[in-house]
């Protein structure tokens, strides 16, 4: 796991709970949709921010991918548009160096309901990166998900119990990392990422993830939403879970909150 992916794995912690909070839900009155946790870990999902909805959140990893030092992140974006009636999209902004506030780079998310539970998204992640401070990888996906329909939640019946997330991308979720490739670990990782999120408690997720790098797993929470209008979302997740890239096993936290107007 590389440094890059810390904000994602912030963007990630709104993708399940925030948009079913603010749509109107005129297309699809009978749908379920995802609870207030998250429904990834380190990886994009299909669903995005709307109008009326700005994100901010901060992530810390420790350790770095080869070195002992904690990696931390901070980051904030809005939405613009409906992705029911015609399109949503998301914009966002992350600071990959919170103790210096500095090395930014900038997201956006063009994302579509399509159906019943169902949205698809395209963006880019560490677009316009400052390259001498920088170590991400201009990034570009693809990026369906789901949830499943005829499961309800058991403490929301407008909530899915399980929630499937799919999706291809080039940079972090298919380039080895310089230390990954003189460790003899190859040059490419799969392109293709996912997870699975299953709700084990109200508005809160147990999640597999395949980053298109490493398998992570890990637990995301709602419980901790100040209001409906200011949910909070807690993710804790173990990251890099095999040998197929890094140097071992990292804990990763995350805490975002979104305010809803």
């Amino acid at each position: 796991m590389k440094k890059s992916t810390i904000f994602v794995f912030i963007c990630a912690m709104l993708s399940g709970g925030v948009h079913n909070e603010v749509l109107a839900a005129e297309k699809f009155t009978a749908a379920l949709w995802p609870n207030a946790g998250s429904t990834s870990i380190m990886t994009p999902t299909g669903w995005g921010a709307s109008y009326g909805i700005l994100y901010f959140g901060g992530g810390t990893t420790t350790p770095q991918v080869y070195s002992v030092h904690t990696d931390a992140d901070a980051g904030a974006g809005f939405g613009l548009g409906n992705p029911e009636k015609n399109l949503g999209l998301e914009l966002s902004v992350d600071m990959m160096d919170v103790s210096k506030q500095d090395n930014f780079s900038y997201g956006f998310k063009v994302h579509r309901i399509i159906a019943n539970g169902t949205s698809i998204g395209f963006g880019g992640l560490n677009l316009f990166p400052e390259k001498k401070k920088s170590d991400a990888d201009e990034s570009f996906y693809f990026a369906i998900s789901h949830a499943v329909q005829g499961l309800p939640s058991d403490y929301n019946k407008n909530e899915s119990k399980l929630h499937l997330n799919l999706g291809v991308g080039n940079g972090m979720f298919s380039k080895m990392s310089p230390e990954d490739i003189k460790a003899g670990n190859g040059r490419h990782g799969t392109y293709v990422f996912g997870s699975t999120a299953y709700e084990i408690f109200k508005a809160t997720n147990a999640i597999v993830e395949w980053s298109g790098m490493n398998l992570n797993a890990g637990i995301s929470t709602g419980l901790f939403s100040l209001s409906q209008n200011v949910p909070v979302t807690l993710t804790i997740a173990a990251a890099d879970l095999t040998k197929y890239t890094a140097d071992g096993v990292r804990l990763s936290v995350g805490l975002s909150g979104a305010i809803l107007f």
